[in-house]
């Protein structure tokens, strides 16, 4: 009995343990039967949780797309269900996508541009003080005939030989022909058939003046053949918006000068072996004119669609439609040409630049006779020349134009951010250019196209832009 006092005397102080430790004894198997049943229950509801949202995961489609960069490319287009390898895959295809579009473009850009000058610096987009405006005014229209002159020069045009020099050249041979004919004969006397002899090789002596000049040029064409440029014979200075009409001409003048050099690129024989003849007009058509306060491009980057019933080449820009990428310039050029190398020239022209031949019309070539007694000789006796008018579209991309391009000018073509500027004082298109047709409806009676072939303009006319608007 004395043995159990200690423990009796533990138990009556630690009583309350005591006790909290049956109770945990007892309810083990209590919290076990009742834990089984409820984990049983739970682990149905979950699973059938899981399945239900697994099923719904299945029917989750995700639409994985990669549009082309550039026209002759594949876009990519899959749909499946989401998953973190395919979205990792995506995501670097658009960044190199990203990558590209951006190379595309800045290219395109280059191309565009070239390496392109303006012919004053410090005129555009305006002087730096209205002060200068005038001087570098002043210093544009002095500039701007004999830089045409050079451009001929850089392409590889020659205009005939001087009909003055080939006359001179010509007697000086006939006055010696005649002098040893005469030495020869014994009363000092020409007969007939020395007349004859002696003309005979002054034929050939001009003609051969005329073929060295031929294997010379890469293709015929003076001054001249810039219809549109007229010297300015005005007191006051020229305008700003004259100067950049003038800049701009130059440009498109250049660029199809360009493209018309370059079909002649795989001749080794000057004018004989080439497709291009001699270049006899360019004409660049004035600005179209919708005036002030037209509709502007609602995004300023975004080019308007393709659209075939717009224009022959599927674009249209100001007026016609509101175009934040690019600005359109027509030019009508008149050609001698080798009838069977026409596509040649034209496929040389849009791989120059961004030109496109909207308009094309060949005629037979029946005045080569006068042509030839002017110094002009275009073949051998293989090729059929015949003269084609072609309309020539070419494309201005606003990124690099804008930041030259006067404000003046940007109003009239819906440039945005810029303040329309009604009656502007010194827009030569729009004062003192003949105003444009307007255009044609389109098909079906939908929004009005642009010219795009040739309008029967008469040969010969430049209008009067290289004179102040009056």
């Amino acid at each position: 009995m004395n043995s159990l006092k200690p423990a009796l005397d533990w138990l009556k102080e630690n009583w309350l343990n005591v006790a909290l430790i049956a109770v945990a004894v007892i309810a083990l198997p209590v919290m076990y039967f009742v834990s089984s049943g409820m984990n049983a229950s739970t682990r149905k509801a979950v699973e059938a949780d899981i399945a239900k949202q697994n099923s719904e995961l299945q029917g989750v489609k995700v639409d994985y797309r990669l549009e082309p960069v550039t026209p002759d490319e594949k876009g990519l287009q899959i749909t499946m269900p989401p998953n973190a390898a395919t979205t990792d895959a995506m995501k670097s295809l658009l960044i190199k996508t990203k990558e590209q579009a951006a190379s595309v473009k800045a290219r395109m850009l280059s191309f565009n541009k070239g390496d392109r000058s303006v012919l004053v610096e410090g005129l555009f987009p305006a002087p730096a003080s209205k002060i200068d405006e005038g001087p570098l005014a002043d210093d544009m229209a002095r500039r701007v005939i004999p830089a045409h002159a050079d451009l001929l020069r850089r392409v590889g045009a020659l205009a005939a030989p001087d009909q003055a020099e080939v006359t001179q050249r010509v007697d000086e041979l006939r006055f010696r022909e005649e002098e040893t004919t005469k030495a020869n004969r014994p009363d000092g006397k020409l007969t007939d058939e020395d007349r004859k002899a002696v003309t005979e090789k002054l034929s050939k002596a001009r003609l051969e003046i005329y073929s060295a000049r031929a294997l010379q040029a890469r293709f015929y064409a003076e001054p001249s053949v810039f219809v549109s440029l007229k010297p300015w014979a005005e007191k006051e200075p020229p305008t700003l918006a004259q100067c950049w009409e003038w800049q701009w001409e130059y440009w498109v003048h250049e660029m199809v000068l360009g493209g018309l050099a370059n079909a002649n690129s795989d001749s080794n024989s000057g004018v004989f072996g080439a497709a291009l003849k001699r270049l006899e007009r360019i004409e660049v058509a004035p600005l179209a004119d919708k005036g002030p306060g037209g509709e502007a491009p609602s995004d300023p980057t975004a080019a308007v669609p393709s659209d075939p019933l717009k224009s022959l080449s599927t674009r249209a820009a100001w007026p016609y439609a509101p175009n934040g990428l690019y600005d359109i310039r027509y030019a009508e050029v008149t050609i001698l040409a080798a009838s069977d190398r026409l596509p040649r020239i034209i496929d040389a022209l849009s791989e120059t630049n961004l030109m496109t031949v909207v308009g094309m019309d060949v005629r037979a070539a029946d005045d080569l006779g006068e042509h030839l007694r002017q110094g002009y000789v275009y073949t051998r006796g293989g090729d059929h020349i015949v003269r084609a008018r072609l309309r020539v579209e070419t494309v201005w991309l606003r990124e690099w134009l804008a930041g030259l391009m006067p404000d003046i000018v940007k109003a009239r073509l819906g440039y945005p951010g810029v303040a329309p500027l009604p009656g502007a004082e010194g827009d030569p298109a729009a004062a003192s250019a003949p105003a444009a047709p307007p255009p044609p409806p389109a098909r079906g009676g939908k929004s009005p196209t642009p010219p795009t072939g040739l309008e029967g303009k008469k040969e010969g006319g430049g209008g009067n832009r290289g004179r102040k608007p009056s």
